[in-house]
């Protein structure tokens, strides 16, 4: 009986490392699971595998050119330091009997400061540009979104200032993002 538990013991160990996506090999090139969560961020590098080198770029971006389509498309997010945004949704034209959507959908990642106090809220001023397809601004618009730590997440839905543009919008792009309080 004492080696039935036991096995059963190792067993369930077993099962629940494998759906947790454990394996034994070290983070960095290996294409298989490893034992933590994926890390994101806006300025820092981490150097995760035991190799030599310290400029393995994982955490680096780029961007290119844009193409025009007939619903504005998001782009890529503006970020200062620590802190930085991403354009979820942004403008559409009517569309038949569709009303325009006037208002771009926004998510706000913040970092926390040292001297921040746990469990606190900040608030954070984002400015968004809409521009035509070939890269014109057509319009602005300014919000502000309160942030509590430690989530260090929010969401914020920017209107057009002149919604009356709103079918020579090509994209949305975060212009800032800045603590104001």
């Amino acid at each position: 009986m004492l080696m039935r538990r036991v096995r059963f013991g190792a067993v369930l160990v077993a099962v629940v490392l494998a759906l947790t996506g454990f394996s034994g090999k070290k983070h960095g090139h290996s294409s298989s699971g490893g034992g933590c969560s994926s890390h994101k961020s806006s300025t820092t590098h981490h150097d995760y595998d035991n190799d030599d080198y310290d400029n393995d770029d994982y955490n680096s971006t780029s961007s290119g050119g844009s193409t025009y389509t007939d619903t504005p498309t998001p782009t890529p997010s503006a970020s200062a330091e620590s802190d930085s945004a991403t354009v979820l949704t942004c403008v559409q034209k009517a569309q038949g009997k569709q009303k325009p959507v006037t208002r771009a959908t926004v998510k706000v990642m913040a970092r926390q400061r040292t001297g921040d106090v746990y469990a606190d809220t900040y608030a954070y001023r984002v400015r968004l540009v809409f521009r035509s397809a070939t890269g014109t601004v057509v319009d602005r618009g300014t919000g502000t979104v309160n942030v509590r730590f430690p989530e260090g997440t929010g969401m914020l839905t920017l209107p057009m200032d002149s919604p009356s543009k709103v079918s020579r919008v090509a994209r949305c792009e975060v212009e800032s993002v800045e603590r104001v309080g």
